[in-house]
């Protein structure tokens, strides 16, 4: 039965760089690893592209929509998921529930509540969440150079800046204090620093 394991925590922490690192490390200790991003696999990417189609910048999240995405989740993970763990030691998520549980949250839904309902309706629970964390600072910085590198993106999204990242930030603290499987990782060293954090939990 593989270990569930996914890579949490704010753009601009190094999770895209870990994906890449993680596997490799794992191979070369003989075990098995399939990398995850949901957003590929229907039927939750179409939810996630209903939602950008219609959505309304700073409008939160209402429970209708947190409860599409969950039982989008579940399905996914059903029918693309949850038979390979039985052929790999390793399923690795590029964000998984708890990244909804930050985002979709407000003072009207809790956290906790969107963990639950994903968890209800078929989301593969995590072994080991490593939560990545680095200045905030230091996360926009990493963020405006993947921009230029890639040269796709002139403007940050909303959830680059600043003022959210540190928002975004302080809710994964919050959250990584309930959840016993949400490791903090510091993840402002360099990639392969961040990595030794890791395999301490994966030998």
């Amino acid at each position: 039965m593989a270990k569930i394991l996914c890579l949490e925590g704010c753009s601009g922490t190094g999770k895209t760089t870990q994906t890449k690192l993680i596997p490799q490390f794992l191979s070369s200790i003989g075990k098995s690893c399939n990398v995850i991003n949901e957003k590929q696999y229907e039927p939750f990417r179409s939810e996630v592209i209903r939602w950008h189609q219609i959505r309304v910048v700073g409008e939160l999240f209402t429970w209708d929509q947190i409860r599409r995405f969950a039982k989008a989740r579940g399905e996914t993970h059903k029918t693309h998921f949850l038979e390979t763990t039985d052929y790999f030691d390793f399923l690795l998520f590029d964000r998984s529930y708890f990244t909804s549980a930050v985002y979709q949250c407000s003072k009207e839904i809790d956290s906790e509540k969107i963990i639950e309902l994903n968890l209800s309706e078929g989301a593969i629970p995590v072994d080991y969440g490593f939560l990545l964390e680095c200045d905030p600072k230091e996360s926009v910085r990493r963020i405006n150079n993947r921009r230029i590198e890639v040269g796709k993106y002139n403007l940050p999204s909303v959830h680059e800046t600043l003022p959210e990242i540190i928002s975004l930030r302080n809710l994964y603290k919050k959250m990584a204090e309930k959840h016993s499987e949400l490791i903090n990782i510091t993840s402002s060293k360099n990639s392969l620093e961040v990595l030794e954090q890791i395999v301490k939990y994966l030998k």
